[in-house]
This record gives C-alpha cells, sequence and structure tokens, in this order.
C-alpha cells in the first residue's frame, strides 16, 4: 500500500523534539497593540497568565504571522516579546529528576523577564 516506506528512527539515537514558543508581555500589548490585548488574544487565541500571553507550535511557520504583526506594531524583539525553542525546559525522558541530578535549561537563550520552572 505505502511502497516507498522506510524507518527514519533508529531507537539509539535522540528523537529531537521542537516546541517553538512565542511569548508576549501583556503590557506590552496593552500600549503597542491596536486594539490592545483583547484583538490579539481574539485573533490569537493565546494562553494568557502572570501578565504574559503565550502561543506554541511545533513549527515556526506558524508563528511567522503574529510575530510579524508584532513588529508593525512597534513591539521589539527580546524587550517586548521572545521566540524560543521551550523544549529545552522539557526533562528528557530516560533522565530521572533527583536533588543530584535536576534538570536545567541553557537559560542564556531567554530574556530575563521570561520566568522558567
Amino acid at each position: 500500500m505505502y511502497p516507498n516506506l522506510r524507518v527514519i528512527y533508529d531507537s539509539e539515537k535522540p528523537v529531537r523534539c521542537v516546541f517553538n514558543t512565542l511569548v508576549v508581555k501583556t503590557e506590552s500589548l496593552k500600549q503597542k497593540y491596536e486594539g490592545g490585548l483583547a484583538a490579539f488574544a481574539n485573533r490569537y487565541q493565546p494562553q494568557c497568565c502572570k501578565g504574559l500571553v503565550v502561543m506554541c507550535a511545533m513549527g515556526t511557520e506558524d508563528l511567522y504571522e503574529p510575530i510579524e504583526e508584532l513588529e508593525r506594531s512597534g513591539l521589539v524583539g527580546q524587550e517586548d516579546f521572545a521566540c524560543f525553542d521551550a523544549s529545552s525546559l522539557a526533562r528528557r525522558v530516560d533522565a530521572p529528576v533527583s536533588r543530584r541530578n535536576p534538570h536545567r535549561p541553557h537559560r542564556a537563550d531567554f530574556p530575563q523577564w521570561v520566568p522558567q520552572a
């Protein structure tokens, strides 16, 4: 039925999962985005919590439109919003978390205003 199928996963190699995340300061949307936070939320249906608006996607192309619209509205990347691969925040499945071995993401990729676990 599917003559061109081939195995692309080797159990000896890790599978990389990407979790692209767009984080926007709520206050920046209120001040700079036309229509404010409500307009952005109605258009893109993001998650909102603790002064931040968050959108996630497996591919960056799903975040191009909101990022371009934020920039057209005068929001500045790394100051008003940030886009990053949040998969680095996740614990490796094969790496047990303990007090001696907690998985910590590399903080250099994140603006200081993006909270991390």
